[in-house]
């Protein structure tokens, strides 16, 4: 069979009209393209695929209120083979940015010249694997439109319902910024008492927030990114996807802490869009209106950079990992940092030099005041860098809170030793995530994570040992251990995480120095007000998270 050149295949493309059709050269395949009545994509695009691999595809096709169309795929040259073709249904505006939808099966046919050949081609409803709810659309967290997946009432084709809290039209607009929905957001306050679970009419708290005073300041605008934001808790500098930056304001938490809130009258993340925190200070979102969390929130250490508010001296007094105290020519790892649990020792170094202890549990449950993780301890002298104590991150809305994406605050990984027999870096602890809202909306395709970073390497007889791995982002997959074949170091420990805690680290061989302890979790808190809390289950939490009410968790 003769190759097919990647400019062979052309698509001629026409919509089947009730008395024609378009031509249907000699060594042709008519597609015949019929729908489902129930699919709801707006555009409609055929894919075919040659066999050298070149792929061509069709113009967007508006679908109009049709539900057949003739696709022809001819080949210039009048050559043969096998060819591969499917449909895929786009929703919205198809002279603009639809988004993907509906697919077809993948159909193998074939071009046989001088034959002309028919085959038609079924565009199906979404499968319930794809459209948990029913409603026909696939879910923003696999690139469709669906904003709310586990509600068949909320889509793009629905009418916003003002004051419900939710984005019921998927338009990205939290329902109390939307024309027309001023006056059903305003709360009246019940007889004899204050607001209810509502947003109040200035746009307050209907609730008692943690760690901040919302009378003191005065949004102006709502916050929507789909870029790669970051923020800068030392600086206060920051890049907003080109939008009016909020105003960072510092202040004093009870107990000397310091923190900065970003005041925002309302918060989207969009698929694909990022917020990135660094800096020294615990970082607090508040969020006057709906906070939706479609893409994601990053506040974890890397290495030994902490999170945002991670590794305060003061708030890890106790909580660090500490470092190897051995006086001998060998030497222990450092302990892995502690939070909501104890961290992992660091491992003995050759024969039996002791490592840094586990840093211990600190701080508490409700994170009042916030603040991040603590770091693993150093590793013996020349040892590896003991890794960074996670942020923190406080995300308080006054009306929905919904996480669709991912929020992590994760340890960093402890350094593995750079030579001479020394010990490698403890891990650091994961850090806090506080969310708080009138009501909370969680599914179980979204992630929130705290976990706690793996330890160092030990040195093995002048090898350099290899660093833990940070904390994991998503899922309860512990952050690895430093290790190496052939390395007389001993390996780190492992990171905790809800479903395990952290290693301690192993000891080092014959002229080996130990390996750092694990980092410990950190901690996750859940506030919900008036609506309570609507999870996927405790699939998308590690450490699993507390709450303050019955459900959440």
């Amino acid at each position: 069979m003769p190759r097919i050149p990647r400019s062979s295949l052309s698509l001629a493309v026409a919509a089947l009209a009730a008395c024609s059709a378009p031509p249907t050269p000699e060594g042709s395949l008519a597609v015949d393209l019929r729908l489902a009545p129930e699919v709801r994509s707006t555009c409609l695009q055929l894919s075919a695929t040659g066999p050298d691999g070149s792929k061509h595809v069709s113009p967007l096709l508006s679908r109009g209120d049709r539900n057949r169309f003739k696709v022809v795929v001819l080949s210039r040259q009048g050559l043969e083979g096998q060819i591969e073709l499917q449909a895929h249904g786009f929703f919205g505006p198809c002279d603009g940015r639809p988004v993907l939808n509906d697919e077809s099966d993948l159909y193998v046919e074939e071009l046989l010249p001088p034959q002309h050949r028919e085959v038609a081609i079924w565009l199906s409803a979404l499968p319930r694997s794809l459209d948990s709810d029913g409603d026909g659309f696939r879910p923003a967290a696999t690139g469709g439109p669906d904003c709310l997946d586990d509600r068949p009432s909320a889509h793009p084709l629905a009418a916003e319902v003002c004051g419900d809290q939710l984005d019921t039209d998927c338009d990205g607009v939290p329902d109390c910024l939307e024309p027309g929905c001023t006056e059903a957001c305003e709360v009246s306050p019940p007889d004899g008492g204050g607001p209810d679970a509502g947003t109040p009419p200035d746009g307050g708290f209907p609730y008692p927030v943690s760690n901040f005073d919302p009378t003191a300041f005065a949004p102006q605008l709502p916050l929507s990114l789909s870029c790669s934001a970051f923020f800068d808790s030392t600086t206060l500098d920051g890049g907003w996807c080109g939008q009016q930056p909020p105003k960072a304001v510092p202040i004093v938490q009870p107990g000397g802490i310091p923190a900065v809130v970003l005041p925002v009258r309302g918060l989207t993340i969009a698929v694909g869009g990022s917020l990135n925190l660094t800096g020294s200070r615990p970082v607090i979102l508040a969020v006057y209106g709906d906070a939706l969390v479609r893409g994601t929130i990053n506040a974890g250490a890397s290495g030994h950079v902490p999170g945002p508010g991670g590794s305060l001296p003061d708030a890890c007094d106790g909580g660090a990992g500490a470092g190897s105290k051995s006086t001998s020519s060998v030497f222990g790892g450092g302990g892995g940092g502690g939070f909501a649990t104890e961290g992992g020792d660091g491992g003995l170094g050759y024969p039996s030099y002791l490592g840094g202890a586990r840093g211990t549990a600190v701080g508490n449950p409700i994170l009042a005041p916030l603040r991040g993780g603590c770091p693993g301890g150093k590793g013996g002298v020349p040892g590896g860098l003991g890794g960074a104590g996670g942020g923190a991150l406080q995300l308080s809305a006054s009306g929905l809170m919904r996480v669709e994406g991912s929020i992590s605050a994760r340890g960093g990984g402890g350094a593995g030793a750079a030579g001479s027999i020394g010990g490698g870096g403890g891990g650091g602890s994961g850090g806090a995530i506080l969310l708080e809202g009138a009501r909370i909306e969680i599914p179980q395709m979204a992630g929130v994570t705290a976990n706690g970073g793996g330890g160092g390497e030990g040195d093995g007889d002048g090898n350099p040992g290899d660093p833990g791995a940070d904390g994991t982002i998503n899922g309860k997959s512990a952050a690895a251990g430093g290790s190496e074949n052939g390395n007389k170091g001993g390996n780190g420990g492992s990171g905790g995480t809800a479903d395990a805690p952290p290693t301690s680290g192993e000891n080092g061989g014959d002229t080996g120095g130990g390996g750092g302890g694990g980092g410990a979790t950190g901690r996750i808190r859940l506030n919900a007000f008036g609506g309570g809390c609507l999870l996927g289950g405790l699939n998308s939490f590690s450490p699993s998270p507390t709450g303050n009410q019955a459900g959440c968790p």
